[in-house]
């Protein structure tokens, strides 16, 4: 399992979301915060080995670099736009949609 007993933090975490999350995740003990992840809260997280985020926290090289243990990041949004691949591809970090969170049902093709 990727998440072993590593310390699992979520971020952007509304109330609807928070049953959800400490059922689907118990067994991690995960933590859940309201804050964005930015360069004003990163340094309460740096244990952080597996984050998840939102569309609001902008996942740059520079964040990314003050989580020397993280390994694996899950967005719980439709799109990448928000986290520096680059970064993660040449830090090795693993990076996924979170799709057990999208609770609305979703095309598997977008017509344009």
């Amino acid at each position: 399992m990727i998440f072993s007993m590593a310390k699992v933090v979520l971020f952007e975490v509304e109330d609807w979301e928070k049953r959800y999350i400490e059922s689907a995740l118990s067994e991690y003990q995960p933590v859940l915060t309201e804050e964005k992840l930015e360069d004003s809260t990163v340094s309460k997280y740096q244990d952080a080995e597996t984050i998840s985020t939102f569309i609001y926290s902008t996942l740059t090289k520079e964040i990314l670099d003050k989580l020397p243990n993280l390994k694996f990041i899950a967005t719980r949004s439709m799109g990448f736009d928000h986290i520096d691949t680059s970064a993660c591809k040449e830090r090795g970090l693993l990076f996924r949609m979170f799709r057990l969170m999208v609770h609305i049902p979703l095309p598997n093709t977008l017509l344009l």
